[in-house]
């Protein structure tokens, strides 16, 4: 119930997702995937594996490269980024620097006026800690 009450209020008026409801989004449609890693995301990233896309990094926090598999849900994500005014390489691009990749993310805690959360990964075992806990 959780994840879904943050998919819904990642969204504008008109139901599409913020750019930063995208990343959001696409974190919890891939299960674990690290916020730094989704953010470092480029459109050379994204390969095709046994006909299915793939995400790839070359290096993640551990040091080693890692992929997984794109879920239908993520690649919808991918596939509603609104047009920038310039093309980036970034999947998901920083709004006022098309060359850049979008910074990390801050959002509002619900129920905590004024507080903010920063969140680093959305692992599906941590999450309501992670944007619900006390500060």
């Amino acid at each position: 119930a959780e994840l879904a009450t943050v998919w819904r209020g990642m969204a504008c008026e008109d139901g599409a997702p913020t750019p930063a409801g995208r990343v959001i989004r696409f974190l919890i449609a891939m299960g674990g995937v690290r916020l730094t890693e989704a953010l470092a995301l480029q459109t050379g990233s994204i390969e095709t594996r046994d006909n299915q896309p793939w995400c790839a990094w070359p290096t993640t926090k551990n040091g080693r490269a890692h992929a997984l598999p794109l879920t239908g849900e993520a690649q919808a994500i991918i596939a509603s980024a609104r047009p920038l005014p310039a093309p980036s390489q970034y999947l998901f691009p920083k709004v006022t620097d098309a060359a850049a990749p979008m910074p990390h993310l801050y959002v509002s805690a619900p129920g905590a006026s004024g507080t903010t959360k920063r969140i680093q990964t959305l692992r599906l075992t941590s999450f309501s800690h992670a944007i619900f806990a006390a500060p």
